[in-house]
């Protein structure tokens, strides 16, 4: 303490000498220097660790909205029927897989998503499909989406279901690379309810 009273001031007192003295202004350059050298090193310190813990939360962030992003343009390129927009944020070679309950039976079809493609455009049948809500899971450059829906076709409600979408991540971003969902035509009170009590 004593010794931080002395060097203060040495330091007014050269606020007070003539600058054009060229050793003591030199002096006095260090003192006022060294004088804020502790709370310079505090200050970066604490901005440092504040903007990596800042630059963390918005990475992981910003992959999620970047995935919901993909979903819903997934979404949009149904119900504009546009292929450009669908091969933009979807891997070639990539699976569509549907699941529904028959009667006492279970109905699995496949389709590549090279396949949906080729019957995409059906002025007759529109499809529209809204997400309920979004659950994603991250780690590295794999994904994992669970998303309950409900779907039109042509403006006549048609079923809900869940959505799984996986996607990876490539140097143009994020990619659906499948997805498998349920088709149930009466099964959206049961998501909604799902829904609620998850929240």
């Amino acid at each position: 303490m004593k010794k931080r009273t002395a060097l203060l001031r040495t330091f007014n007192s050269c606020i007070n000498l003539a600058p054009g003295i060229q050793g003591i202004t030199a002096n006095c350059q260090s003192i006022a220097w060294y004088s804020r050298f502790p709370k310079s090193i505090l200050l970066l310190s604490m901005l440092f660790a504040f903007s990596a813990s800042v630059y963390a939360q918005r990475s992981d962030k910003s992959d999620k909205d970047l995935i919901q992003e993909k979903i819903n343009a997934f979404f949009e390129s149904l119900a504009t029927q546009d292929t450009m927009l669908f091969k933009s944020v979807t891997l070639p070679g990539g699976q569509t897989w549907a699941v529904k309950t028959v009667a006492d039976s279970v109905r699995i079809s496949m389709r590549s998503f090279e396949d949906r493609v080729k019957k995409f455009i059906n002025p007759d049948q529109v499809i529209q499909e809204r997400a309920f809500d979004f659950e994603i899971r991250i780690h590295h450059q794999v994904a994992m989406a669970w998303v309950p829906y409900t779907l039109d076709v042509s403006g006549r409600f048609e079923h809900c279901g869940i959505d799984i979408f996986t996607l990876v991540k490539n140097k143009e971003g994020w990619k659906i690379v499948t997805l498998a969902f349920t088709m149930e035509p009466e099964g959206c009170d049961e998501i909604k309810k799902t829904i609620r009590r998850k929240k």
